[in-house]
């Protein structure tokens, strides 16, 4: 009988230990996701690769900490829900808003780059002012705080959505938009990659927010873990990703 008996402990145990959440300081493995078009902070390269700055920013996190990194990079509105619904992933970038706190739970500010927003216009059209784009097509990204940003001071009419950064560049080059607004580095970046620059111009500065990663609200206790890691990470390195 107490062979019986311990071997019943044991198999509950194990049961109870497969419905218990699983912390990142557990598990040794750190599932990161982000937007799979979003150059050059989040994307797939052409080799199929992730690749750009956050992706950077948490392998030197992995290294520091001696945990295996995995990235599962997605449309932004995909890449939103797959880590406000999964216990053990990180949204590795993004600014805070109202609508996202209700589902995720942020970090302090990352120490990167903040992000810039510019009005970006068509090099030939006049619109220099952003309160004087009623005439204007605009284009924004589906769940980004840009389009947040967008609905608070121009009617829903003028603003055309797609689901990624990368589609909404791409009708900007085909002439499908007038206007679209990005972080000033990431936009010239992308002109210059792909062979457009100087086909929309910056006119001017609208507002600058800082990077947080997220997890799950269910997991929010994993916050502190997370960041005791990336005090880890050299200054020098972080620098570095950037420049």
């Amino acid at each position: 009988m107490p062979c019986i008996r311990q071997f019943t402990v044991t198999a509950l145990t194990f049961f109870l230990s497969l419905l218990s959440p699983v912390s990142f300081a557990d598990t040794k493995q750190l599932i990161v996701t982000g937007s799979s078009t979003w150059q050059p902070f989040s994307f797939i390269n052409r080799d199929g690769q992730p690749d750009g700055i956050m992706v950077d920013y948490w392998r030197l996190y992995a290294k520091a900490n001696d945990v295996d990194v995995h990235f599962q990079l997605l449309p932004w509105s995909e890449s939103l829900q797959y880590a406000a619904n999964n216990e053990g992933v990180v949204h590795g970038g993004l600014g805070y808003t109202g609508d996202r706190a209700d589902n995720l739970a942020f970090s302090r500010e990352l120490p990167l780059n903040h992000y810039n927003v510019n009005l970006f216009v068509q090099k030939d059209l006049p619109f220099e002012d952003f309160n004087a784009l009623g005439s204007a097509k605009v284009g924004s990204v589906k769940d980004s705080a840009k389009h947040a940003f967008l609905l608070s001071h121009l009617s829903e009419e003028n603003i055309t959505l797609y689901p990624t950064f990368g589609s909404l560049n791409e009708a900007a080059y085909r002439g499908e938009i007038d206007v679209f607004i990005d972080d000033l580095s990431t936009a010239l970046y992308d002109m210059r990659h792909s062979g457009n620059t100087g086909l929309f111009t910056s006119r001017s500065k609208l507002y600058s927010f800082p990077l947080h990663f997220a997890v799950a609200k269910v997991t929010q206790d994993d916050i502190a873990q997370i960041e005791r890691g990336l005090s880890k990470i050299d200054v020098a390195d972080i620098d570095a990703i950037s420049n």
